[in-house]
């Protein structure tokens, strides 16, 4: 697997795009970053979307893939999720007050994009991978997912404060080389992070402490870009095997 991460911030500034995560050109982890990293001919190449959860850095640019590759395509692009996060991108955002919805559009029988609600703990099928959502600490319904492709596996934390079924999998699952890990606060602001179902570095350190795999690949990702710099110093300065991810970075997994 190779992953291509399109924006790994949990804020935009010049140069910092949301969370997107690209898994063999035609699978995204969030959409936060799609149509601003993308060009048109690699957009259409996208077949499928896994949701995390349905806050707007993850979804944000779906309504504007839709828009982009309608007519372009001939299937629809699936948005996978869990069943409340596709509530919420139908009742509020492809909604036809919103965005029109291109779940019926330009009919019922082909649509741009499809839902597809995901059962917690249950393994699914997405093109060549086979993914499993598990249900992490946040403030509305999400899920991190173990993704394997023939004998590799990675884990995606999505947005999370302090957890415990993600890490139990992570520990038990032989395949596992690599973990992507939230961290979106400086250890001054652990209140705010905890508030927010967020972690500070200290915090994901003390997580890593439940999976006792020194033998993962640790990346960091959603960092919030006002405090980059301070964050990345806490980082390095951690006592844990722990890689700050950047933009247009290339994974093999």
């Amino acid at each position: 697997m190779e992953i291509r991460v399109l924006g790994c911030y949990g804020g935009e500034m010049p140069g910092h795009k949301t969370t997107c995560f690209m898994v063999n050109e035609n699978v995204v982890i969030d959409a936060g970053a799609l149509t601003g990293s993308l060009a048109i001919e690699d957009q259409e190449k996208v077949d499928s979307i896994i949701l995390t959860h349905s806050h707007i850095d993850h979804i944000r640019d779906i309504p504007f893939l839709a828009d982009n590759i309608f007519g372009k395509k001939d299937r629809p692009v699936m948005i996978h999720g869990l069943p409340e996060t596709i509530e919420n991108l139908r009742e509020h955002i492809l909604n036809f007050s919103v965005w029109p919805d291109f779940t019926v559009l330009p009919d019922p029988d082909n649509p741009i994009v499809a839902y597809h609600e995901l059962e917690e703990g249950a393994e699914t099928e997405i093109e060549e991978l086979t993914i499993t959502p598990i249900k992490v600490n946040h403030t509305v319904p999400t899920a991190g997912y173990i993704v394997q492709n023939g004998d590799r596996s990675f884990a995606f934390s999505g947005d999370t404060g302090p957890t415990e079924k993600l890490w139990e999998a992570v520990r038990e699952i032989k395949s596992m080389t690599t973990l992507f890990i939230e961290v979106s606060f400086p250890n001054r602001l652990a209140s705010l992070a905890a508030a927010s179902g967020h972690l500070t570095p200290e915090m994901a350190v003390k997580e890593l402490e439940k999976i006792q795999r020194p033998d993962l690949k640790i990346y960091v990702q959603h960092m919030k870009p006002q405090y980059l710099t301070e964050i990345v110093k806490e980082i390095e300065s951690c006592d844990a095997n722990l890689k700050v991810i950047r933009q247009e970075d290339r994974i093999e997994i």
